[in-house]
C-alpha cells in the first residue's frame, strides 16, 4: 500500500504509517477492554480519575470502594439523563442507599389534615418544583454540602433542592460526635 506521507519523511515513518492501522486497532481494542476503564476491575487508587473521565464533578474520599464503583458506573446513565428527578434519586441511592426524595405537593390544603413539620408544602402552586431529601444516615456539614452540590449538578434546572433533612438520624449523644463545625443537628 502506499504511504501518503510526503517523500521527506524518514523511512521509519513510513514504516510506521503501514502498520499503523493495524496496530492501532490492536491498541485501541486493548485500551478500551482495559480494566483500567472498567470500573469493577480497575484499582482502587485510580478511582476517583476514572470518574473524573466519566464526568463526575464532585468526588471525596469517605464513600467506601463499593460505593465509588457504583457511583462510577451509574454516572453515565445519570449525566444522559441529567435534568430528571430519576438521576437526583440515582445519584442519592448511590450516597445513601434509604434517602427518600419527597418532592413538592401543593395538594395540601389548610385544613389540618397535614401536620407542619417543614417536610410538605401547603397550597402554593408554585411548589411543584420544590424537594427535599430524607437521609438515612448521618453525615458531617462537609458531606451534606458536597451532597448538595452533587445533588444540584443533576438535578433539574427549575427545581430547588430546600434542605438535606437527617434530622431523624443526627448526632447522637453518645460522645462520638460533638456538635461543633462539623456536625449539627440534622439539616443542610
Amino acid at each position: 500500500m502506499p504511504s501518503l506521507l510526503p517523500a521527506h519523511y524518514s523511512e521509519r515513518e513510513h514504516n510506521l504509517d503501514h502498520i499503523s492501522e493495524e496496530v492501532r486497532t490492536r491498541i485501541a481494542a486493548s485500551i478500551w477492554n482495559a480494566p483500567l476503564l472498567d470500573p469493577m476491575r480497575c484499582d482502587a487508587r485510580f478511582l476517583p480519575a476514572l470518574g473524573k473521565f466519566y464526568g463526575i464533578e464532585y468526588w471525596w474520599d469517605d464513600l467506601t470502594v463499593a460505593e465509588q464503583r457504583e457511583f462510577i458506573m451509574r454516572m453515565p446513565l445519570v449525566k444522559k439523563r441529567r435534568g430528571t428527578l430519576w438521576a437526583v434519586r440515582q445519584v442519592i441511592n448511590v450516597i445513601d442507599i434509604g434517602a427518600k426524595v419527597i418532592e413538592g405537593n401543593f395538594s395540601n390544603l389548610r385544613n389540618g389534615a397535614t401536620s407542619r413539620n417543614g417536610l410538605t408544602q401547603h397550597g402554593y402552586i408554585s411548589f411543584w418544583a420544590e424537594f427535599v431529601v430524607l437521609a438515612s444516615r448521618a453525615m458531617n456539614n462537609t458531606k451534606a454540602i458536597q451532597m448538595r452540590r452533587l445533588i444540584e449538578s443533576v438535578a433539574p434546572v427549575r427545581s430547588r433542592l430546600i434542605r438535606i433533612d437527617y434530622r431523624n438520624v443526627a448526632v447522637k449523644h453518645d460522645g462520638t460526635t460533638y456538635r461543633n463545625a462539623n456536625y449539627n443537628r440534622g439539616g443542610a
